[in-house]
């Protein structure tokens, strides 16, 4: 197994992790949330150190996953045709923890996580989100799911909502959900539209408790013409260069032009949201970006 961190910041930690055939992660534990997006591989196996039934994963490359946390001790197998490559993005709760913290032979099997509080708040371009159980993370952590929908003419999605304006599709990732479930579920919603989604653009974490972390994927529209639905009053195609101009919020505009640059990278980005003495004049004050 080899490891490179890529980046470390104040509240994240970004890892590739590459597991030959046959190859295994130590033992762990996962006591913090985590993005990650497969680079390669087919299969992986989950073994567990109590004995109980493991399981077997089909994975593929484009895969993006939100990890909860466990204190199962655990650790994966690629039992695949292939190497195994991940990258993860670790949401921690101070500087120098440690992302999966190793589990020595006579250590007990399952410690109980501390639970805390629910968060409640709101996405970066002013949509309602409830709370996201963290499970035990110390941390405060809210999923939400954002899209960039192109139609054959290569026209782009967007809503309009009485608080943000004119943006993206999209919202929460509900408990029990995976994000792609959750993306095709918003943009039906809020747009009456089916799509079909591609590929991880961009992640956008806001810091602050509570902390939020929205995956923007750019996706292809199938059928139905756009239409108001929940949280929306306005929605319809747009040429790029049009809409650009029509999303105001700072970091709701950074998701669309990472989107739509013609890199295959993925963009990471933290920033800090400074209020000001309406909603008009808040900043944001970017604390971290990196592309991979």
């Amino acid at each position: 197994m080899t490891e490179d961190i890529l980046h470390r910041g104040t509240s994240t930690l970004i890892r590739r992790q590459r597991l030959a055939l046959g190859e295994s992660t130590p033992w762990h534990r996962d006591p913090y949330h985590r993005v990650t997006l497969v680079l390669s591989g087919d299969a992986l196996t989950i073994e567990y150190r109590d004995g109980r039934p493991g399981e077997r994963l089909s994975v593929r490359p484009g895969q993006v996953d939100w990890d909860e946390p466990t204190n199962r001790v655990h650790r994966g197998v690629n039992v695949g045709r292939e190497p195994y490559e991940e990258i993860a993005v670790f949401l921690l709760d101070y500087d120098d923890a440690h992302p999966q913290p190793r589990v020595s032979e006579n250590e007990d099997h399952d410690v109980p996580l501390s639970s805390v509080p629910e968060p409640t708040g709101v996405m970066g371009d002013g949509s309602a989100l409830t709370p996201v159980d963290t499970s035990g993370n110390t941390g405060q952590d809210i999923v939400g799911v954002s899209s960039v929908v192109r139609d054959r003419a290569g026209r782009i999605l967007l809503i309009k909502t009485a608080k943000a304006g004119w943006e993206l599709p999209g919202g929460q990732v509900e408990r029990g959900e995976d994000l792609i479930s959750a993306l095709v579920r918003e943009v039906g919603e809020e747009t009456g539209c089916q799509i079909e989604v591609s590929r991880l653009t961009s992640i956008t974490l806001r810091s602050g408790a509570p902390r939020l972390t929205i995956l923007t994927f750019t996706c292809r529209h199938i059928v139905g013409e756009p239409h108001p639905g929940d949280d929306s009053i306005e929605a319809g195609w747009f040429a790029a260069d049009t809409a650009v101009t029509l999303v105001s919020h700072p970091v709701e505009l950074l998701r669309l032009t990472d989107a739509l640059d013609d890199g295959d990278g993925v963009v990471y980005r933290a920033y800090r949201h400074v209020p000001g003495r309406d909603q008009q004049h808040d900043t944001y004050e970017m604390l971290d970006h990196h592309r991979w």
